[in-house]
């Protein structure tokens, strides 16, 4: 059986880019597998201000915490809603830590035949506050790679 990975990163394009995951699905027969790749290295920004009490550092850091989980949620939420109703197989998996690391650890163990990446901002990304370039990963993605504008 065909699969298909579905890089889910911002709401921003994402039915687009489910909607090409559901018609590469159709074709080939294939099962969709949603990543959500949360990196909370960012958090740590809440200890730089000196002059920021230990409550408002708290605060700050569960306020962070509660954006980056409602974003997950969300994500979640708009991919299971219309995979699902496609009748197709999927799953969904969520990992936490850094970008790179973990997709090319999903690529090597879920072996899909098509990665699709949209991009919500030309061919760049900002995710977890740093820049991707999506050409840089090119030579260790072990499938064919879909961006979807």
């Amino acid at each position: 059986m065909s699969r298909i990975l579905l890089l889910l990163l911002e709401e921003e394009g994402l039915l687009r880019a489910i909607d090409w995951a559901l018609f590469w699905a159709n074709i080939f027969k294939a099962a969709i597998k949603g990543l959500i790749i949360s990196d909370r290295r960012l958090f740590h920004f809440g200890e730089v201000d000196p002059l920021a009490s230990t409550a408002s550092r708290k605060k700050f850091l569960a306020y962070l915490e509660e954006e980056e989980s409602q974003k997950v949620k969300k994500l979640a939420e708009i991919f299971s809603g219309k995979v699902k109703a496609s009748g197709l197989f999927y799953s969904l998996e969520t990992l936490e830590g850094p970008f790179e690391e973990n997709l090319l650890g999903c690529l090597r163990s879920f072996k899909p035949h098509l990665l699709i990446w949209p991009l919500s901002s030309g061919k760049k990304l900002v995710l977890a506050g740093k820049l991707y370039h999506p050409q840089g990963y090119l030579r260790k993605i072990p499938c064919k790679i879909l961006f979807v504008p």
